[in-house]
């Protein structure tokens, strides 16, 4: 089964499920048993950058391709596996990684033969389940982001119409390790028939916990780090999410009622406007009502999490506070403040302490030490100051920006300084500074020399600011868009932004990435010399004449037949 055929096939699970959200789906397991399927799942695992990890059996990605044929026996083998019934996941190694509060997240690395399979699983799982997640939850969905998350919350918060003052911040602790396998199967069945199907994902739940030499198989909690854990906690916590509809937003008894009338019973008979924002395990609820009403609030939903999910809140965490004392989320810091230009209220997202303590600690740590090279050093805090920087983009902090740009550039004359003790502060200037002809607009002028090529240091204050009013996304397996889900299934969230674009940030050429996608799944080779990669896409009529994405009228080429082509027209 081919690429295409794939993708039809989960816009079908997605489309019945819209149309009858009540039916349960059958005869799911085929699609995982198929080889297609376990070949396109081998392939988003294999681009990951886990896949140089290896689990208990010590397979990686490099040591598979040093067998030519590889990936194709792996994926034989599965298909055999899975098909005589015979399949069973193996252990996985549990490591610790530090949090930033000082304490260690638990992480379970799966090997690369679970994790085809749990690409799988996840690849049949998220068409039926994106068709019923509600608009308030945003974590570890496709085409989904933090920034998202933040868009919404600023959005409903800045209304003055609505009056929100307080916020119930939320945490669920130990969530991942929680959740029982029993409810979970239990909230599974309401929408999957097939008992094959079942049984495999609570396989690869009880498939164990390699830890010290020693094998736990634990009833509860799936193991952060695999391939399909983040899906099963979002269907886990959309009982929560749906309480909170049927309870705060539209009762049973209101459903008759037109959306004008809705927020004067809400008013009348609960007190005020509750609006939830959930990203994975965290969550924030803005209030309009009383400060007693807000505490009654959190007290009901604790119930509900400990009495129907088993699930705990942080006490530490789960606070409630007013929205001018400000709360932080996601990396931001959320507060409603005065502006200093008119006095008006306004709702500004910056960047919390914490994160700011957590970057000056990063870019010491890569200048504090004198034996690296200073290629190294400096792609390294290039990486760290273009990933952060792009990730806080969103916050209104110009002046801070300004200011850390100052506190890296002494990190880096200090680091400089010190990696030339023998020479003179004139003389190391001379030697870490880049010529003219090399400086570029954004970027600091120090910098190292690899042959002719410049190794750059951008600038925070570089980095184009960006209004946090981010577009509601589509479905992502419905319409054009689609194809952007199946190479890479559940997109991370530090690289949402080169990925997938929203609100127009394409500039006037809308729909540009989708028309390259379209028109790359139809060929790997270039369409003109036909021995290159493909690269770019050439529109064939031009695109000035046209305005128009066609795949038809499009040409995958690569760099330099693009450049052969457009030199031809002029």
């Amino acid at each position: 089964m081919d690429t295409t055929q794939i993708l039809k096939i989960q816009t079908e699970l997605a489309q019945r499920t819209l149309a009858q959200p009540a039916e349960r789906h059958k005869r799911l397991y085929r699609f995982v048993c198929d080889e297609g399927w376990l070949r396109t799942g081998l392939e988003t695992v294999l681009a990951n950058k886990g896949s140089s990890t290896s689990g208990l059996d010590g397979v990686t990605k490099g040591r598979l391709d040093t067998n030519p044929d590889g990936r194709s026996n792996l994926v034989h083998q599965l298909h055999a596996e899975l098909v005589a019934g015979t399949y069973h996941p193996q252990p996985v190694k549990r490591v610790y990684i530090p949090k930033a509060n000082g304490k260690l997240r638990p992480l379970g690395i799966a090997t690369l033969r679970d994790r085809t399979v749990q690409a799988a699983v996840k690849m049949v799982l998220e068409p039926i389940y994106e068709s019923v997640f509600l608009p308030c939850s945003w974590g570890f969905r496709p085409l989904r982001s933090t920034h998202h998350a933040l868009s919404a919350l600023r959005r409903a918060t800045s209304d003055p119409r609505m009056g929100f003052k307080w916020i119930i911040e939320g945490d669920i602790a130990a969530c991942f390790d929680e959740i029982e396998h029993r409810l979970l199967r239990r909230v599974l069945k309401q929408r999957i028939q097939d008992e094959t199907f079942l049984d495999l994902i609570t396989t690869m739940l009880r498939c164990g916990i390699w830890e010290d030499g020693r094998v736990t198989y634990p009833s509860a909690g799936t193991p952060q780090g695999a391939v399909c854990s983040p899906v099963l906690a979002n269907v886990f916590l959309h009982e929560f999410d749906a309480w909170y509809l049927r309870t705060y937003r539209v009762r049973p008894e209101w459903a008759h009622l037109a959306p004008s009338s809705l927020q004067y019973r809400r008013k009348t008979e609960i007190g005020g406007t509750l609006m939830l924002t959930r990203y994975a395990d965290d969550w924030v609820a803005v209030w309009n009502g009383s400060r007693s009403r807000a505490e009654e609030i959190k007290a009901e939903i604790k119930t509900f999490l400990a009495d129907e999910l088993h699930l705990r809140l942080s006490e530490e965490k789960t606070l409630i506070t007013h929205i001018d004392d400000g709360f932080d989320f996601l990396g931001y810091r959320m507060q409603g403040d005065k502006r200093w230009s008119d006095g008006q209220w306004c709702f500004f997202s910056r960047v919390s302490e914490r994160a700011i303590r957590r970057f000056r600690d990063a870019v010491k740590e890569i200048t504090r030490y004198t034996f690296t090279d200073e290629v190294a050093a400096f792609t390294a805090l290039a990486g760290l100051i273009r990933g952060w920087g792009n990730y806080y983009a969103y916050a209104a902090e110009s002046r801070l920006m300004d200011s850390l740009d100052g506190f890296i550039y002494r990190e880096i004359w200090s680091y400089c300084r010190r990696k030339q003790r023998t020479l003179g502060a004139k003389a190391v200037y001379r030697m870490y500074t880049l010529p003219p002809h090399l400086r570029e607009v954004g970027y600091f002028h120090l910098g190292a020399m690899m042959g002719e090529q410049a190794v750059r240091i951008p600038r925070l204050s570089g980095i184009p600011r960006k209004a946090l009013r981010l577009g509601y996304p589509p479905h992502p397996y419905l319409g054009d868009i689609h194809t952007d889900v199946l190479p890479a299934p559940g997109t991370g969230d530090e690289c949402w932004w080169d990925q997938h674009v929203w609100a127009g940030q394409e500039g006037d050429r809308i729909g540009q990435r989708r028309l390259v996608t379209a028109v790359r799944m139809r060929t790997a080779v270039c369409e003109v010399c036909g021995t290159q990669l493909v690269d770019e896409v050439h529109h064939d009529p031009p695109w000035h004449e046209t305005h128009r994405h066609h795949p038809q009228q499009a040409l995958a080429v690569c760099v330099a037949c693009h450049r052969r082509l457009h030199g031809a027209k002029r």
